[in-house]
């Protein structure tokens, strides 16, 4: 009969490896993206804050146009979401947990990713009994 090779199961083993990385690579993106949205909602309110001061101060001699805008912009406050505002040293560890994410977590699990592929790739020439693999295992 058909006798599997000893490389096999060490591909199998790899790929799921791989697989357990590859969510646990989702997992640690989802973080970086529920750490952006609250940088971002962070940044908007100051915006709009500075947007509407300037835009009361340049109507200041037309009375009509600042009730007419003032009663605009309650409405629009009525539909926005009420949130705390981060002080300035959380708001820093945040950015700071972000970019430690990105550079510890995501991009070694982005090199062992590659670097199981790069074991699979080999293993597969050596088993096909090609001396290509040779070639690559001494360039590797």
């Amino acid at each position: 009969m058909f006798e599997v090779p000893e490389g096999f199961g060490h591909i199998d083993k790899l790929h799921h490896f791989g697989r357990q990385l590859a969510v646990l690579k989702r997992i640690y993106q989802s973080y970086v993206l529920i750490i952006e949205r609250i940088l971002d909602r962070q940044k908007l309110p100051d915006s709009a804050a500075k947007s509407t001061h300037n835009h009361f101060a340049s109507h200041s001699a037309h009375k009509n146009e600042d009730q007419q805008t003032l009663s605009k912009g309650v409405i629009a406050a009525e539909h926005q979401t009420f949130e705390v505002p981060l002080a300035s040293a959380a708001t820093v560890r945040f950015e700071r947990l972000r970019d430690r994410i990105n550079l510890y977590a995501l991009s070694e699990i982005q090199d062992c990713l590659d670097e199981k592929e790069s074991l699979v790739f080999m293993v597969c020439l050596f088993l096909r009994g090609t001396e290509d693999w040779l070639i690559l295992l001494i360039e590797f």
